[in-house]
């Protein structure tokens, strides 16, 4: 961005010729250019590291898969145990994580 500051000021000086209201809109411009161009370097860049991050939340949810497979057995648990898994909230967890595993599958396939 420093490098754009010579070029201005040369712009500014052979708008001076113009009129001060026309180099302002110039500028106004320039600057509205200058703002979409960032935005669009960041949402390029931002994509460039979308598969870095797929990467690490399959690995997360590979690491998570065994976890929770080992608490599967607890569907088949005595009346008690059910009712303890309530209490301390293990079951809402876990129903909790399978929405929201749900809807991001959703959200993928759109």
């Amino acid at each position: 961005m420093k490098s754009l500051t010579p070029v201005l000021y040369r712009i500014l000086a052979k708008l001076s010729m113009a009129g001060i209201g026309e180099a302002l809109a110039i500028i106004g411009t320039a600057d509205v250019g200058l703002k979409g161009i960032n935005a669009l370097y960041q949402y390029i860049k931002d994509l460039q590291d979308v598969p870095q991050q797929v990467g690490d939340i399959r690995t997360e949810l590979e690491r998570l898969e065994p976890c929770l497979r080992s608490l599967s057995v607890l569907k088949s648990a005595d009346e008690a145990t059910q009712k303890d898994l309530n209490d301390i909230g293990l079951a809402k967890a876990l129903n909790d994580c399978d929405a929201a595993c749900k809807s991001l599958v959703s959200n993928f396939e759109q």
